[in-house]
């Protein structure tokens, strides 16, 4: 669960009140919801499962603050990475076993094995790193 929350600490809740504005293009007869999700953006590792809204008052020593808060609850998709990493990890450990039945005279054969496995892996680890989101750290 991922969440959001907006609060002022400039006006206490007897200056100002937060409240979610429904979505005025909305048909009267549906639910009006604050927050939705746009069918044409996907996140590539996750699924957005539920969002939740709610506007609120946080009690603080120095006085009641209004607060306006988001939760999103997100799934793994682990199908991705199974398809991603772990099939293709899977299939070049196996090209790997070829180089055991090959005859120990043809060392050109062996090698050229092992190098494109090493170099698989390689490329198979620089797209999972480029497929991590950009971190500041």
């Amino acid at each position: 669960t991922q969440s959001t929350w907006g609060a002022s600490y400039g006006y206490t809740d007897s200056d100002l009140i937060y409240k979610w504005k429904t979505n005025s293009y909305v048909d009267v007869n549906e639910a009006a919801d604050p927050i939705s999700k746009d069918a044409d953006v996907e996140l590539t590792n996750y699924e957005l499962r539920n969002i939740t809204h709610r506007a609120s008052t946080r009690n603080l020593s120095t006085g009641y603050w209004p607060t306006l808060r988001a939760e999103f609850v997100l799934g793994r998709n682990t199908m991705y990475f199974i398809i991603q990493m772990y099939v293709p990890s899977a299939l070049i450990v196996v090209l790997s076993w070829v180089s055991f039945w090959i005859g120990q005279g043809s060392v050109p054969a062996r090698a050229a094995i092992g190098i494109i496995t090493q170099l698989t892996i390689l490329k198979l680890i620089d797209q999972a790193n480029k497929d991590m989101p950009k971190v500041p750290y």
